[in-house]
């Protein structure tokens, strides 16, 4: 063949997905239950499109908390996969000598799984080799880690490989100074970040399939592309699963009920999203925030509102109750000003917001 389709996922995290982010447990088992099903539709997909190899960048499962009954049920999920070779680069969270990792069990001719800490190569012909590297332990540092590798660069050449391309001190593998390494291959598929990400043309974080927590913000999928002699080509594709958002609402003391729901609303991204919203500002002390989110509840996935507000205070009141100390010589002050301009309205409301909360320490 001169011509192979792929798709790149990594950091799945079966069995582990969504366990230590704090939200309802009916949330946290939703989140278990979605990379499970990321799982089968990768799988699906490549049944259905007959993709050649699948890659996944390490952190498939979390060692700790997969079952030896959810290890057979992956490796009876891939046999099904009669076209599709798979190629597994194990990771911190699946490493080799886990509490329970892929030597368990028994795994299916087309499941290649690259077992030990050094660069090994699976020739595919005699233009394509596929490369991969497999964690030992749950911590790696690369100074252990030889980079001096024999490789036919006339070839095509594609690596798998869990590490850490954004700091050089990472204790998860870190590859920021090897790029002159990693630059000898046509397609480094790369797993750790969970955020999707192109390092260089070459270099891809596919990122997790499913979002797990407020740090996977955005859309998340897979990569999909084909390799050719000479060249690799690749995009990113969206799965329409769980997201987290989170944003933030300003308000002043004229917005009401509608004005703060509206504001809310704005952040929600399909019928599927964890959200979480800070409130701002100044705010009517006579809206109810619990109310508010009782009426959003059946907008969202999920819906947290911080509230970080400040109250529109009773300006006079507080002058005349204060006129002998410093937030009455404040407030003297901000009385002059032009309190119709909304920037000199927020000034005096934060300046009170501060002055009373010295106070009252």
């Amino acid at each position: 063949m001169n011509h192979y389709t792929f798709l790149h996922s990594a950091d799945l995290h079966l069995g582990g997905a969504g366990a230590s982010v704090v939200l309802p447990r009916s949330i946290r088992t939703r989140l278990r239950q979605g990379s499970w099903e990321a799982f089968a539709r990768l799988v699906h997909i490549c049944r259905d499109k007959n993709i050649d190899f699948l890659f996944l960048a390490g952190d498939v499962f979390d060692h700790d908390r997969i079952r030896m009954t959810d290890l057979k049920a992956m490796a009876s999920t891939l046999a099904s996969l009669e076209r599709t070779r798979v190629f597994i680069a194990p990771g911190n969270h699946d490493p080799m000598e886990g509490r329970l990792s892929y030597g368990a069990v028994d795994w299916p001719e087309n499941v290649i799984i690259f077992s030990r800490e050094t660069w090994t190569e699976v020739e595919i012909n005699d233009w394509l080799s596929i490369w991969g590297f497999g964690w030992k332990n749950n911590s790696l540092d690369g100074d252990r880690v030889s980079f001096d590798v024999d490789m036919n660069l006339l070839k095509t050449n594609v690596l798998l490989v869990h590490g850490d391309l954004e700091s050089a001190d990472s204790p998860y593998f870190p590859l920021k100074n090897h790029r002159d390494f990693l630059e000898r291959f046509d397609y480094a598929a790369l797993g750790h970040i969970h955020k999707p990400s192109a390092q260089t043309g070459k270099w891809i974080y596919s990122g997790a399939p499913l979002a797990s927590s407020f740090k996977d913000r955005g859309p998340r999928g897979y990569v999909k592309g084909h390799i050719q002699k000479g060249g690799v080509f690749h995009e990113f594709e969206a799965l329409d699963h769980i997201r987290f958002e989170e944003g933030e609402v300003t308000l002043s003391p004229d917005d009401g009920w509608e004005e703060v729901r509206e504001g809310i609303l704005s952040a929600r991204m399909g019928d599927k999203t964890i959200c979480r919203i800070r409130l701002k500002g100044v705010m009517d002390p006579d809206l109810d925030v619990e109310h508010i989110h009782r009426s959003l509840e059946g907008d969202f996935y999920h819906l947290e509102i911080l509230d970080e507000t400040i109250p529109d205070y009773d300006v006079e009141r507080l002058y005349k109750e204060n006129q002998d100390n410093i937030i009455g010589l404040f407030l003297r002050s901000m009385l002059q000003e032009d309190l119709d301009d909304p920037v000199q309205r927020m000034a005096l409301f934060y300046g009170l917001e501060a002055l009373l909360q010295e106070r009252s320490l």
